[in-house]
């Protein structure tokens, strides 16, 4: 059975998967078999420069071929790269600075702790 190198672009770092596959198998069922951080339906395989169609099959890739899949789309994720820590004390430096203004009815407040 022939195989191929498949370079994930899409993965952060990129990587290398060494994979097996039928002639007879479709990109698409390919790129369901990876190991990818985006779905399949966000995928595309590229050999040699030119985009694979989803719905083609592999027969004319030969032995030993490296393939690249390329992220078509990208999936919402919400950013974790804030600790919950900085994120409730960043909070709570705008909630004193807020209330040491004076903004919103609130008396400000002198550096002494007397009310202005």
């Amino acid at each position: 059975m022939p195989h191929a190198i498949v370079k994930l672009l899409c993965n952060e770092p990129p990587t290398l998967q060494n994979l097996e596959f039928a002639p007879s198998e479709t990109v698409r069922a390919l790129l369901s078999r990876l190991e990818a951080a985006e779905p399949a339906a966000n995928l595309a395989l590229l050999h040699a420069g030119i985009e694979l169609d989803p719905g083609l099959t592999l027969r004319g890739v030969p032995d030993g071929a490296v393939l690249h899949v390329i992220a078509t789309r990208r999936s919402v994720r919400l950013e974790t790269s804030a600790p919950a820590e900085a994120t409730a004390t960043a909070a709570t430096s705008l909630a004193s600075r807020f209330v040491a203004s004076g903004v919103g009815g609130l008396p400000a407040h002198s550096p002494s702790g007397q009310v202005t």
